[in-house]
């Protein structure tokens, strides 16, 4: 019994501070063979010292038990700088698997349960694979959840455990059958350049990535199971040039504090930021679907201050950065504005609308590469008129 379509499915209905039964994490238990056959490269260990053999850094503890919410750490937003898998902010399937979930109930034995790992403080876990599914029984104020749990090998450092940790993340994201986002070549590139940078990953005899350690970090989080031999020297390239972007001049905002930080560094002389008049919303212009959304609460929580729309990008193409910069913010700003003045036309008279009015506007694109100016400038949105980025951008201080 080795297909999944063999296995059968228990269905558990969401409820409002619902919760698993002991039962329910027993009947979740599938055998060995099954476990490996569909999730690899969650129990592919050894049986003797449970040590993972793709991710050695990593042990694995115990198999479908319960664990209360309670002790299940939450990271603010941006607070952590691992098992990030995707460039924009979250899995772009989150709201397909909520939806599942919300038609379907939680299917025991058809994915492998939530994966934990061992904090270091007593009794408190902290996410490792499972997250969407897990924000959505919180969203539910689940008193326990059905989880796997990991623990750090203790003869690795703990920056061994934290770049294992990110790899089997992203490997849960394209190996085995699991309730799963889809991860992309640039997501990969992402999660491979951030190794390089946080120095899991050591440079060459050129100062560059070892290509080597590359394309292991890339094979470990992809398996058999999703790119070509070509595909992956490609990516391997791309990686490498991103390594020599950094040391050029690309910059990466991995999170919004630290574009936070850049709005507010007084040192640097940057005018950008006035608080007190003002609410300043980041969005990662990946995630344009929600944006709509994002504003509308953003300035319902703000009602006494004007809501500026800061646009950021995570992570550039290394094959054309510039390009990708610009037709990315430049589309990104079309798209709300039709979105806006499509919303005035069918449901307020067929007025047209811009979002450069009185309450909410799009107000600039955070830099992210040298080349095109300064990395102390904001790119400065001068509203929907212009046929391209060079016509509705400009980079100035404003006094």
């Amino acid at each position: 019994m080795k297909n999944k379509k063999d296995i059968p499915s228990l269905i558990h209905p969401l409820r409002y501070k619902g919760k698993f039964t002991a039962q329910e994490a027993e009947d979740n238990k599938l055998p060995r063979d099954i476990q490996m056959s569909m999730f690899q490269h969650l129990y592919d260990y050894d049986d003797e010292t449970m040590i993972l053999n793709n991710f050695p850094q990593l042990k694995f503890y115990k198999h479908s038990i319960l664990v209360d919410t309670k002790n299940i750490i939450r990271k603010k937003v941006a607070s952590t700088d691992y098992n990030t898998s995707w460039v924009g902010d979250g899995n772009p399937k989150v709201k397909e698997v909520h939806q599942s979930m919300e038609d379907a109930g939680y299917r025991l034995r058809k994915y492998a349960p939530i994966a934990l790992f061992k904090s270091k403080e007593e009794s408190k876990y902290e996410l490792l694979d499972g997250r969407t599914r897990f924000t959505k029984l919180d969203f539910y104020k689940y008193q326990n959840i059905i989880a796997d749990v990991y623990e750090a090998n203790p003869v690795s450092t703990p920056g061994q455990v934290m770049f294992a940790r990110e790899k089997i993340a992203g490997a849960a994201n394209i190996q085995g059958v699991d309730a799963r986002g889809v991860m992309r070549q640039k997501d990969i590139i992402f999660c491979v350049s951030r190794a390089y940078k946080n120095g899991w990953i050591e440079k060459g005899p050129d100062g560059l990535p070892d290509k080597d350690q590359v394309r292991d970090t890339i094979l470990s989080i992809c398996g058999d199971s999703k790119f070509q031999e070509r595909t992956i020297e490609k990516l391997i390239n791309q990686i490498i040039n991103s390594a020599l972007d950094i040391e050029t001049g690309k910059r990466f905002w991995e999170h919004q504090n630290k574009i936070l930080e850049w709005l507010t560094n007084e040192s640097e002389g940057r005018k950008y930021y006035n608080s007190s008049g003002y609410h300043y919303q980041l969005i990662e212009v990946s995630d344009a679907r929600r944006s709509i959304e994002i504003m509308t609460s953003a300035a319902k929580k703000n009602p006494g201050k004007k809501v500026r729309i800061i646009m950021y990008k995570k992570y550039c193409d290394s094959s054309d950065p510039v390009k990708d910069f610009k037709e990315s913010m430049y589309n990104y700003c079309q798209q709300i504005e039709n979105t806006m003045n499509d919303i005035g036309k069918i449901f307020f008279s067929g007025c047209d609308h811009n979002l450069n009015n009185e309450k909410v506007f799009l107000y600039g694109a955070v830099p992210s590469l040298a080349s095109m100016g300064s990395l102390d400038r904001l790119w400065l949105y001068d509203g929907a008129t212009g046929a391209d980025f060079d016509s509705t951008f400009t980079q100035r201080m404003l006094q």
